[in-house]
C-alpha cells in the first residue's frame, strides 16, 4: 500500500469515530476503527501512536463485550511489542490473546499466537546462544 494510502485509511477511520461520536452510536465500530488507526500507524513506523490505538480498541472490545476482538488485537499489539524488543510485553499479550482464543475454541487465533510466540522467542533464544558461547569462550575454557 502506497504511503498516501495509509494516510487516506487514517483519515477515514478519524471520520468514522467523528460520525460516530455526532450520532451517540459508540461501540465495536469504534474498537474497529481504532485498530486500524493502529494498524496504519505501524505501517507508518509510527509505533507510540500504533500502540495508543491498539490499546484503545482492546479497552473498547472490553466495553462491549467483543471477546474474539480483543483476542485478536492482543495478538496484534503482542507482535508489534516484539517489534520494538519489548518481549517480555509481546509475551504478556500473546499469552492473553491465546487464553482468549482457548477460551473460545479459536483455532486459527490460537495458531496466530503460537506463530507470533515463536518469533518472539527466537532473538531471546538467539542471545542466549550469544551468552553461552560468550561464557564458555572467556569464562569457562579461557585460552
Amino acid at each position: 500500500m502506497a504511503l498516501g494510502q495509509f494516510e487516506k485509511s487514517i483519515d477515514c477511520n478519524n471520520t468514522a469515530l467523528e460520525i460516530s461520536k455526532a450520532i451517540g452510536k459508540r461501540g465495536q465500530c469504534d474498537g474497529t476503527a481504532y485498530a486500524q488507526l493502529g494498524m496504519a500507524y505501524n505501517s507508518l513506523g509510527q509505533n507510540e501512536k500504533s500502540l495508543h490505538f491498539f490499546k484503545k480498541a482492546i479497552q473498547v472490545f472490553k466495553k462491549t463485550g467483543w471477546v474474539e476482538g480483543q483476542g485478536v488485537h492482543f495478538c496484534s499489539l503482542g507482535a508489534l511489542y516484539d517489534d520494538l524488543a519489548q518481549y517480555n510485553e509481546s509475551i504478556s499479550c500473546l499469552q492473553e490473546a491465546l487464553r482468549i482464543f482457548k477460551t473460545y475454541d479459536s483455532q486459527l487465533g490460537e495458531l496466530a499466537c503460537y506463530i507470533n510466540l515463536g518469533m518472539v522467542f527466537k532473538p531471546i533464544c538467539q542471545y542466549m546462544r550469544h551468552q553461552l558461547k560468550f561464557l564458555k569462550k572467556h569464562l569457562l575454557f579461557p585460552h
